[in-house]
């Protein structure tokens, strides 16, 4: 009995040291995707899609998440970077679903230009092709009024005893979409789902 509280005190110290860890490594992420200049090349999507699905791969079978990739264009961008713009997005749509019902995440893609982006997006783009990339999901969504702060450094929409995380992978997402001179927007209703809508130049 004398053991438990400091068992306790323990326990949260190595909770609270693993949590540190996390947003060390986060912060550095964003600072290294914040300064480093993007080294573009050739990137086949559904190679590194594949790529994504592996690194969370124990996260899907832990959740027992369906993810469904479609057809994907190919585009120019930093590998490093797309890779993990996708395995944020991923990750948190499958993090933040409604606790009765199993995650089911779709990511697809298309060629697009700029009076359909404006008109089925609302975001004008210059006069060339661009792909869009949709990954949506079936959880817990999100007040629209949040859709654009959500994508602010630390900003969190749940307290962290009901979702882990550090409120900084969407703005390292942002960074990156930012770096490849693209767009990224959220779209989502509570309790329905949300969308992420990247929009990217195709070369």
């Amino acid at each position: 009995m004398n053991d438990s509280p400091k068992t306790d005190y323990i326990q949260r110290m190595q909770s609270a040291a693993a949590r540190l860890q996390v947003l060390i490594e986060d912060l550095l992420l964003f600072s290294r995707v914040s300064r480093s200049a993007s080294q573009f090349e050739p990137i086949p999507m559904a190679l590194l899609m594949e790529g994504v699905l592996d690194d969370i791969n124990e996260q899907v079978r832990r959740e027992q998440a369906l993810v469904v990739v479609g057809p994907l264009p190919d585009i120019r961008g930093d590998h490093s970077q797309i890779r993990r713009l996708f395995q944020n997005l991923i990750s948190n749509a499958i993090k933040f679903h409604k606790p009765d019902q199993s995650p089911v995440v779709s990511i697809s893609g298309r060629v697009m230009r700029n009076p359909e982006i404006l008109s089925e997006y609302g975001i004008a783009v210059g006069q060339r092709d661009w792909v869009c990339f949709v990954v949506k999901d079936n959880g817990i969504g999100f007040e629209d009024k949040y859709a654009e702060k959500i994508f602010n450094i630390f900003q969190r929409l749940h307290g962290r005893n009901e979702y882990e995380g550090t409120g900084i992978g969407l703005s390292i997402c942002r960074k990156i979409v930012s770096n490849h001179h693209g767009y990224i927007v959220a779209r989502s209703k509570e309790n329905v789902g949300s969308e992420f809508i990247i929009i990217l130049p195709t070369d």
